[in-house]
């Protein structure tokens, strides 16, 4: 899962690669399902964004800190939240909500800080047509593919 800073890249003559983080409710949901999830919108946004140079970007999966470093926080969420907001969210150029991000605790907190800090967002479980992308790209001041 991607986490690092990249240079923007240049695709064609004049294209930059669009950075998209994708918020999506886990609670509740296997680790197998969150990947089949983080699957399902890799493969919606590079549809939507046919043309871009896109990198979509994912929460990483709780599993992958040691038990034992997760159970010293009283709120273990907030431990993973946080990390989610300063390694992804604040690298990226437009948020995508997965189906169900609106009564997701975490999804909702990340919909108000995009809002907040003026980042375009995308409702996947929305009908989105090809002058929504246009409308979010122009927000970013980015050539048209």
């Amino acid at each position: 899962m991607p986490t690092q800073n990249t240079q923007y890249v240049l695709k064609g003559d004049n294209m930059r690669t669009i950075k998209i983080f994708v918020s999506l409710p886990m609670k509740g949901l296997s680790n197998e399902k969150i990947m089949e999830a983080f699957l399902e919108s890799d493969t919606q946004l590079k549809e939507l964004f046919d043309g871009y140079d896109i990198k979509v970007m994912h929460q990483t999966l709780g599993s992958a800190i040691p038990e034992d470093e997760v159970r010293q926080y009283t709120h273990p969420e907030l431990y993973f939240f946080g990390g989610g907001i300063k390694e992804l969210m604040s690298k990226c150029d437009i948020v995508a909500f997965y189906p169900g991000w609106k009564v997701a605790r975490g999804c909702n907190a990340e919909y108000n800080l995009a809002k907040a800090y003026g980042i375009p967002t995308l409702d996947l479980e929305s009908v989105i047509c090809p002058e929504d992308i246009r409308i979010i790209i122009s927000k970013l001041n980015l050539p048209e593919g």
